[in-house]
């Protein structure tokens, strides 16, 4: 549900039948609040924010309410091998990112008070952080499987400016509560990862990657205990990826392309509303021969998302290790 409808709604089960004093009525907006998930919906920012497999984009969602969020992710994965036994390793991974979406709102009490009518610009915000390991097993050439074990936080944050003759009254009533507040998460996860790459030469492969993931998502503190939650979300996610050469240079280095596809699929919880998102993209790399420490190119990428009720894209510029 759209978060500024959700604040409408909640605010019209919040109006007094009779007169009430203004804690009474912010009394009545918590528990209309927590009716509504208002807070737990905000999972999807947390979500977005430690993103692992599919890039971060900006997405269009029309799942109960038209919904704009934009996410800038960095994630980083490898496989080590601290032990004797090379078929053993262990796997590390990180993300760090940002998730945003606002909202204007022309009236926060639905008309139910003429005269003092708020218009509210907001704006969500996520700043998030996961880490995660685990011992990975090597069978042949070609699959890996790793358990994953993850832990992360996150920071939530709304900021929203009133306007019009009710300015004054929406921010007595609203603020701290359901606008103009902010609250951190902890994230505990748990994850099988298989992976399956096939090298059909030097710069030639396929790739596969298989991952399921369980997540908890509690708030740690808030400013109010209206925006308190606690969430699971289970999600599926496939990706598939083929490298090879262009045959072209760019300033006497090999310029290589990738293709690649990838689905998920949440099998409990949602993002705003959305289940299942498909991802389609591309990259061109340009094999820079360790210019850049511990890199081995520089890859301009674009990607295309799609699902019901959603739409997306992203473009990036990166490093290839």
């Amino acid at each position: 549900m759209r978060r500024g409808a959700t604040l409408v709604a909640a605010w019209a089960l919040a109006v007094p039948a009779s007169a009430q004093t203004l804690e009474e009525i912010r009394d009545d907006l918590r528990e209309s609040l927590r009716q509504a998930k208002y807070a737990a919906s905000l999972a999807g920012l947390v979500l977005l924010a430690e993103e692992l497999d599919l890039s971060g984009a900006s997405y269009d969602i029309d799942a109960g309410g038209p919904t704009e969020v934009s996410a800038f992710v960095l994630p980083f994965s490898t496989v080590l091998r601290p032990f004797e036994r090379r078929e053993l390793g262990l796997y590390v991974e990180g993300v760090a990112g940002i998730t945003r979406t606002t909202e204007e709102n022309e009236d926060v009490f639905g008309g139910a008070l003429p005269g003092l009518e708020a218009s509210v610009d907001a704006e969500w915000r996520s700043y998030g952080a996961l880490a995660g390991a685990g011992p990975s097993w090597t069978f042949g050439e070609e699959l890996t499987a790793a358990t994953i074990f993850a832990v992360g936080v996150a920071r939530l944050e709304n900021d929203a400016d009133y306007g019009g003759p009710g300015a004054a009254l929406g921010a007595a009533i609203f603020d701290s509560v359901a606008l103009n507040w902010h609250s951190w998460a902890l994230t505990r996860g748990a994850a099988l990862r298989v992976d399956w790459r096939r090298d059909f030469d030097e710069r030639r492969s396929l790739s596969v990657v298989g991952r399921f993931d369980a997540r908890w998502t509690d708030t740690l503190e808030a400013d109010d205990p209206a925006l308190e939650f606690s969430t699971r979300t289970q999600l599926a996610t496939l990706r598939a990826e083929y490298a090879a050469p262009t045959g072209k240079t760019v300033l006497d280095r090999p310029l290589d392309f990738r293709v690649h596809a990838g689905a998920r699929r949440l099998t409990e919880g949602d993002l705003f509303g959305v289940r299942e998102i498909y991802e389609a993209g591309g990259a061109l790399v340009l094999l820079e021969d360790g210019l850049v420490p511990f890199s081995s190119g520089v890859k301009l990428s674009g990607s295309a998302f799609f699902g019901e009720s959603l739409r997306g894209w992203s473009v990036g510029l990166g490093l290839t290790f």
